[in-house]
């Protein structure tokens, strides 16, 4: 096997002609080595849209319900040797009030308005006139979950609907519904850990008084467009937990905060990646999904909540740049790995195609990465994609005509000299809190 190939596109074609790619080969060093040794490059991501969903569900172009992560020193200390933080007084449970938790995540029974985001924001976007290129819109835990199983065991499930000229990568909500969805203690501890590390927590009577995680309506999103050097494209729909504050001389503590997320390649630099792991596998393979995660949003930071059962015993800041290294998961490997399986996608898909509305199955079934067209009904890929951008998708192709792909979207070079769309322009979070004060002692609203 490890002398069979002669580089990556022979591999990549017998792939495509056999609907399935030998995962115990892509693990294989002979592997690793076919992708070093190939042309393939990605170009620069760049943020393409971002939106926020309000707590009512309106899908709104700003930053609003984006949150600061900052450490409140107050709650805990920095071991700078190691570069992680300590509980200052007592660990922390992080597994309250799951019985009171209501989660909008999404399934077939929901109304448009409650799923779909990504979708909604696409076209509201078009329908202003701002237009995204991309060959695959992709759910991000969908191609996390097909990007792992390259890496180790991980099973993965996931359908891609083809609409024109256009291919959705989406989660499998009939196997990802088999999984332990419900909430208990242990599912809090991270839903919980992400409001500890962005909302001021109140301190009364010098006590603390927590703000525990009550639901999942309001969220803000980016959507990361990652393109090759073979003009293979792929936009991913990115959940953003919290955003590094900006550091100013001389600013008013109580002064409303701008992000000052003016270019669409480096902001991404101030997103970050919130999770929460138990405390004896903190060098493990746990943080594999983590970190791809942050490969495929452009996140460099990573911020860890080492628990230990319920209780919060320390946080570690990861840079994901040098994790991937240590964990031999190099960004060439990753960006190179994507390349593979959208082009894997692209290419049987290609076999397949003949106009209609098209549904495909992607899975893993022993060994194999496997690709199949399966029947699924209309209702089916709405509760995917949306009733209502499947019907504007199907109306509206993505490239359109030459008078509606002249209104794209910004490009970077825009971005960065100033010509810039209205929906792309620095927005002010009104409605956000100064950055925390370390001395502040007062009674926080």
């Amino acid at each position: 096997m490890a002398d069979q190939w002669e580089n990556a596109d022979a591999f990549l074609a017998h792939c495509c002609e056999h609907n399935e790619i030998d995962l115990k080969y892509v693990r294989s060093d002979s592997f690793y080595r076919l992708l070093r040794q190939c042309d393939w490059s990605e170009e620069s991501l760049y943020e393409a849209l971002y939106c926020s969903k309000t707590s009512s569900f309106e899908i709104e172009f700003d930053r609003s319900l984006a949150r600061t992560w900052e450490m409140d020193e107050r709650l805990f200390s920095k071991d700078y040797q190691s570069n992680t933080w300590s509980m200052r007084r007592y660990p922390l449970v992080l597994g309250k009030d799951h019985a009171r938790y209501h989660s909008y995540s999404p399934n077939s029974r929901e109304d448009d308005a409650r799923r779909g985001t990504k979708y909604i924001a696409l076209a509201k976007s078009e329908r202003k006139g701002v237009k995204v290129q991309a060959d695959i819109v992709a759910s991000r835990s969908a191609l996390v979950d097909l990007m792992l199983s390259g890496i180790n065991g991980t099973k993965a499930s996931a359908w891609i609907y083809a609409v024109n000229d256009q291919l959705f990568l989406e989660d499998d909500e009939r196997s990802y519904s088999k999984k332990n969805r419900f909430f208990n203690p242990h599912a809090m501890t991270g839903l919980n850990f992400e409001e500890l590390m962005t909302v001021r927590q109140e301190m009364v009577d010098n006590k603390f008084r927590f703000k525990w995680t009550k639901n999942d309506s309001e969220k803000y999103y980016s959507l990361v467009r990652h393109e090759s050097s073979l003009n293979d494209s792929i936009l991913v729909a990115c959940e953003i937990d919290a955003v590094k504050p900006q550091k100013r001389r001389n600013v008013n503590p109580y002064s409303k905060e701008r992000f000052g997320l003016s270019s669409p390649f480096k902001h991404l630099d101030r997103y970050v990646e919130i999770k929460a792991r138990v405390y004896e596998k903190r060098h493990s393979g746990n943080l594999h999904s983590a970190l791809i995660q942050c490969f495929l949003a452009g996140t460099p930071t990573l911020v860890v909540g080492i628990k230990d059962g319920l209780k919060l015993i320390a946080v570690m800041e990861r840079n994901v740049k040098n994790s991937l290294g240590r964990l031999k998961l190099p960004k060439w490997f990753l960006d190179r790995w994507l390349i593979f399986l959208v082009r894997f996608i692209k290419g049987f898909i290609l076999k397949k195609r003949n106009g209609n509305l098209q549904s495909f199955h992607f899975h893993v079934n022993g060994s194999k990465l496997v690709i199949r067209e399966r029947e699924t009904t209309r209702s089916e890929i709405e509760a995917a994609l949306t009733s209502d951008f499947l019907k504007w998708r199907e109306e509206h192709p993505q490239k359109g005509s030459e008078d509606e792909s002249a209104e794209m979207v910004n490009s970077p070079e825009d971005e960065l000299t100033g010509s810039v769309n209205p929906l792309s322009q620095v927005d002010e979070l009104a409605d956000l809190v100064s950055p925390l004060s370390l001395k502040d002692r007062c009674i926080l609203s």
